[in-house]
C-alpha cells in the first residue's frame, strides 16, 4: 500500500476540526443571539405595554372614549397590535381583528398571568393571526385599585425571525469565508513546513546513500533547528565512525593481505567468513568468489576440514603438518576458536604456513651432511687402507709403497679441494649476507682472459680450443676475483666433459638490464631432468666419472651462490649429444 502523505493525514481532520468548532460556535452564536432578540424584544414590548396602560389609565377615561378609538391610537403610536380585553376574557376590542369573532381570552397565558402578578408575556402561535406572536399583558385599574381590563401589546416573529435568519446567514457566510482564509494560511504554512521536512528527508536520503558530508540548513525553527542540527551531529558522528571502522578494517585487510600466512576465518556451519590472499594462493581460489561458501565446496582438501571440525569440536588450539600433494606443498596448520569481545565461540580460526621451503631445506642440509660425509670418507678411507697396508709391510717395497704414496697423496689434494671449495662456499655466503661484497667497476674482457689463462694448461692437455668473444670495451661494476672463480669453474667443467679437439666458447655481452656471460662447449649435453638440480651442491650427472676426472661436486654450487652474491641468475641450456650453455646474468 502506497503511504500517503503527511499533509493529507494533518490538514483535513485539522480543517474538519476548525469548521466543526466553527458550526459549534456559530450555533452557539445564534442560539444566543436568538434568546438575547427575544428577550430584548419581550423587555420592548413590556415597556411599551406599560407606557400604553399609564396612557389609558383610570378606566374612567377609558369609558370616556370609544374603545375602538383607543385601540387604534395605541397601535399606531406603539406599533403593535393592541387588544383590550375584560377581566372574564371577552375581547372588548383589538386593532388588526374584529372582536366579536376573537375566542375568549381568559385561558391566555398573558392574560392569565397579568391577572395574577400584574404583568405577563408570552410567545405563542396566534390562530387568530395565524402566525407566532410576542405578547405582553398588562392590567387596567381603576381608581380603587381594581382590574377594569388588560391592556395587550403583541408583534409577529416574523421580523425577528427575519433578523436572527439575516445574522444566521452572516454567521455562515463569515464562517466559509474565515475557513477559506484558514485552508488557504494553513496550506501555505504546510507548504513552508512541508519544504523543510522535504529537505530534511532529502538529506536523510543523501545521508543513507554514504554522503555523510552533507550538512543540513538550520531553520530559525526552534524545533526544525534542533532537528537539523541533531541529524548534523549524527552525520558527522557517523561519518567519524565509519571511517574509523573503515581504517581499522583496511588496516586489518593490509596486515592479512602482507602476512606471509595463510589465514581463513570460519562461521560455526563451517562457512568462509574471511581469508586472505595467501591461503586463497595455497588453495588456487579466488577470495571473492569463496567468502559465504562452504568450507568442504570451496576448498577441496579433506585434511584441512578433518582438521577444522576437530578445532570447532575442540576448546583448545589444536596444531597439524599435512602436505598438498598435487602441489608437494608442505604446511604447518594452527587453529584455534574464534572468540567475540564477549568471549563467545563465533567460529574457528585457521592460520597456515607455508613450511615447503624450509622442509626442502632441512632436506638439502641432510643430504649436504651426507654427501660431505660422503665425499670426505671415501678419500680417507682409501688413505687409512692404504697406510694399513704400508705399515703390514708394503713399506718394504720400494715400487709399491712409492705407488701407494702416490694415491694417498692424490686422495689428500681431493681432500685439500673439497675443504677448499667448502671454505669457499662458505665465505659468499658469508659475505652476501652481510652485505660485505666488494664490488669494482672493472674491465670484463680482462676478468674472463685472466680465468682463461688459468685454464690454458688443462685445454692444451686435453686438446681443447678456448674461444673468447667480449668487446674490449665492456666494463660492469663486479667482484672481479668471484667472476674469474665462477668462469674458471665452468670452463674447468668443460674442459672436462668437451672432448679432446673441442672448442670452448666464452662469450659476453650487455643488454639495458643485465650483463651476460656464457660459456659454451660441444660436449655430450646433460639429459633435461638433471637440470632442476644440477647447481645443488655434490650433485652429479655420472657419479662415477665425476669423481674419475676429479671433480668435487662443488664447482656449479659456487657458481651458482657467485650470481646470487651479485644478484643475478645462473642458468644452464643443454640437450644430450648437444653440447652444453653455461649462463651467468648479473644486472646492471
Amino acid at each position: 500500500m502506497k503511504n500517503r502523505r503527511l499533509l493529507w493525514k494533518i490538514i483535513p481532520p485539522y480543517i474538519l476540526i476548525v469548521i466543526a468548532v466553527l458550526f459549534g460556535v456559530g450555533w452557539y452564536a445564534t442560539q444566543a443571539l436568538s434568546t438575547f432578540f427575544t428577550a430584548s424584544s419581550t423587555s420592548d414590548l413590556k415597556i411599551r405595554t406599560g407606557l400604553a396602560v399609564q396612557s389609558v389609565s383610570p378606566m374612567n377615561d377609558l369609558v370616556s372614549h370609544r374603545v375602538d378609538s383607543l385601540c387604534q391610537v395605541l397601535a399606531h403610536r406603539t406599533n403593535t397590535r393592541v387588544t383590550i380585553i375584560s377581566p372574564n376574557g371577552l375581547v372588548l376590542s383589538d386593532s388588526h381583528e374584529n372582536p366579536v369573532l376573537m375566542d375568549n381570552h381568559s385561558d391566555r397565558p398573558e392574560v392569565k398571568a397579568a391577572m395574577e402578578s400584574g404583568s405577563g408575556t408570552s410567545i405563542r402561535y396566534s390562530f387568530t393571526r395565524q402566525r407566532d406572536m410576542l405578547y405582553a399583558a398588562q392590567p387596567i385599574r381603576s381608581r380603587t385599585d381594581q382590574v377594569e381590563a388588560i391592556l395587550r401589546l403583541s408583534i409577529p416573529l416574523d421580523n425577528l425571525a427575519a433578523a436572527q435568519s439575516s445574522t444566521r446567514k452572516s454567521l455562515i457566510f463569515g464562517g466559509v469565508i474565515f475557513s477559506l482564509i484558514f485552508i488557504a494560511l494553513s496550506f501555505l504554512i504546510w507548504n513552508r513546513i512541508g519544504t523543510t521536512l522535504h529537505t530534511m528527508a532529502t538529506a536523510a536520503s543523501r545521508f543513507a546513500d554514504g554522503d555523510l558530508s552533507h550538512r543540513l540548513w538550520v531553520p530559525d525553527t526552534r524545533e526544525f533547528g534542533e532537528l537539523a542540527e541533531a541529524m548534523n551531529l549524527m552525520a558527522g558522528q557517523l561519518d567519524d565512525r565509519i571511517k574509523e571502522v573503515e581504517r581499522q578494517s583496511n588496516e586489518q585487510r593490509a596486515v592479512l593481505a602482507s602476512m606471509s600466512e595463510g589465514v581463513i576465518a570460519l562461521s560455526p556451519d563451517a562457512k568462509i567468513l574471511s581469508i586472505n590472499k595467501t591461503a586463497a594462493q595455497i588453495f588456487k581460489v579466488d577470495p571473492s568468489k569463496v567468502i559465504g561458501q562452504p568450507l568442504e565446496s570451496a576448498i577441496r582438501s579433506a585434511q584441512l576440514q578433518d582438521f577444522c571440525e576437530s578445532v570447532s569440536t575442540s576448546d583448545n588450539a589444536q596444531e597439524k603438518e599435512f602436505v598438498v600433494l598435487e602441489q608437494d606443498r608442505h604446511l604447518q596448520v594452527h587453529g584455534t576458536a574464534l572468540k567475540n569481545p564477549l568471549g563467545d565461540k563465533i567460529g574457528v580460526l585457521i592460520v597456515l604456513n607455508d613450511i615447503s621451503r624450509l622442509k626442502k631445506l632441512e632436506t638439502m642440509r641432510q643430504d649436504f651432511v651426507a654427501n660431505v660425509s660422503h665425499e670426505l670418507k671415501t678419500p680417507i678411507t682409501s688413505i687409512k687402507g692404504f697406510i694399513e697396508t704400508l705399515r703390514n709391510g708394503a713399506l718394504r717395497d720400494p715400487v709399491t709403497a712409492e705407488r701407494f704414496f702416490g694415491i694417498i697423496a692424490d686422495q689428500t689434494e681431493r681432500l685439500d679441494a673439497i675443504i677448499d671449495d667448502l671454505l669457499t662456499l662458505s665465505r659468499i655466503e658469508r659475505e652476501q649476507d652481510q652485505h660485505r661484497l666488494e664490488m669494482r667497476f672493472e674491465s670484463v674482457k680482462q676478468v674472463l682472459e685472466s680465468a682463461i689463462a688459468d685454464c690454458r694448461y688443462l685445454a692444451e692437455n686435453a686438446k681443447v680450443e678456448i674461444r673468447l668473444d667480449c668487446p674490449d670495451d665492456l666494463k660492469a661494476n663486479l667482484n672481479p676475483e668471484l667472476i674469474r672463480q665462477g668462469v674458471l669453474n665452468l670452463l674447468d667443467n668443460a674442459i672436462k666433459y668437451a672432448g679432446s679437439g673441442k672448442v670452448i666458447r666464452v662469450e659476453a655481452q650487455t643488454t639495458d638490464q643485465a650483463l651476460t656471460i656464457a660459456v659454451a662447449d660441444d660436449g655430450p649435453g646433460i639429459p633435461e631432468e638433471h637440470h632442476a638440480r644440477l647447481f645443488e651442491r655434490f650433485y652429479r650427472v655420472d657419479k662415477g666419472r665425476s669423481r674419475h676426472l676429479g671433480g668435487t661436486g662443488l664447482g656449479l654450487a659456487i657458481v651458482k651462490h657467485i650470481a646470487l652474491a651479485h644478484g643475478g641468475t645462473v642458468s644452464v641450456q643443454s640437450q644430450v649429444n648437444a653440447g652444453s650453455r653455461f649462463i651467468i646474468e648479473i644486472p646492471i
